[in-house]
Order: C-alpha cells, then sequence, then structure tokens
C-alpha cells in the first residue's frame, strides 16, 4: 500500500511525500524492485541524481535476480544518464531494455537519441525506423526521423517525417486491442 502511495503522490508532482512512501515501501519489502525503481523517479524529479541512480541500479540489481523480468529500471537510469549527457553510459541500458521487452518503441527511441548524439547516424536512424515500426502512433520517432534526414540532405523524407509527426502527435491514441478480439 506504501508503494501505491508513493505512485499517487509522484503522479500528483507531490516528490517528497513520494519518496517517503516508496522508502516506507522498501522497508516493508526490501526486494521490491518496483519500489526502488519508483523511488529513483521521486529522487530525480527531486534533483538528487546520484540518490536516483544508486536506486535505479539497486532495481537493476534485484531484477536480475528476479525470474521475471521488468523492464523499467533500465530504461529510467538510461533516460537519466541521457539527460546527463553521459550518452555512451546510457546505451547498454537501453540495449538491455530492449532485451528483456524487444520492440519496444520508448526504449528504440531513447537509444536513437543516444547514438544520435555519439554522431552515429545510420545507428540512430535504425532505431527511430523500428521505433515508428513497433508503435505506429508512437508520434516522437517521426520528429527525430526528421531530423536525422535533414542532417543527410534528404529533404523530402524528413519532410514526409516531419508532418507524419504532427498527425500523429494530435491524433488520440486508439485503444489497444484485447486478446481475442
Amino acid at each position: 500500500s506504501h508503494y501505491y502511495l508513493g505512485r499517487i503522490y509522484h503522479d500528483s508532482n507531490r516528490y517528497k511525500l513520494a519518496r517517503q512512501s516508496f522508502e516506507s515501501a522498501i522497508q516493508l519489502n526490501p526486494q521490491s524492485i518496483e519500489a526502488y525503481d519508483s523511488l529513483g523517479l521521486s529522487l530525480e524529479a527531486l534533483g538528487q541524481l546520484d540518490e536516483a541512480q544508486n536506486s535505479f541500479k539497486k532495481a537493476i540489481e534485484l531484477n536480475e535476480l528476479s525470474k521475471a523480468k521488468f523492464k523499467w529500471p533500465y530504461l529510467n537510469l538510461g533516460e537519466l544518464l541521457l539527460k546527463q549527457k553521459q550518452y555512451a553510459e546510457s546505451i547498454p541500458y537501453f540495449e538491455k531494455a530492449l532485451i528483456v521487452s524487444p520492440g519496444w518503441a520508448k526504449a528504440q527511441l531513447s537509444l536513437g537519441k543516444a547514438l544520435l548524439q555519439l554522431g552515429k547516424l545510420e545507428e540512430a536512424k535504425e532505431q527511430f525506423i523500428s521505433a515508428t515500426q513497433s508503435d505506429p502512433y508512437y508520434a516522437d520517432p517521426h520528429e527525430q526521423l526528421g531530423q536525422i534526414y535533414l542532417q543527410l540532405g534528404k529533404k523530402k523524407a524528413a519532410e514526409k517525417e516531419l508532418k507524419l509527426y504532427k498527425k500523429i502527435k494530435d491524433k488520440p491514441r486508439p485503444p489497444p486491442l484485447l486478446p481475442g478480439w
């Protein structure tokens, strides 16, 4: 219950209370991957980046020992490193997120952004293309592709991707299909 209370606090931008709730959840269940991961997000929001990184690493450590794999700690630590301009360091975490959850467009996008920052345009482009194929209703990879095509001097391809970005961005996402329908 402390974990869910922490999620409510976090989602309403009450990060100090969220932190306290996640810490209580961890005291009650020191093996809670989700509590460590969510604590990391709250610490990041509070600007406590070293502590956030440690919390994500603890979630990953527990995740590696667990049979059920949880994709979020890898993505969240990768995103934190990406924001800190630690591009090369972020890549293995995005790659691990994609091993745990193949075809996850959010991780493909983040991996592409890291690769782009390292000047690896072709590899970044491939990740953005994969993200558009994994989730056709995710607008951000189209924006990134448009920017890459502009850098490569492919104006028509860039215009196409940027139009798709604007079209998808303003549309509501369709509901997921339920199994058996």
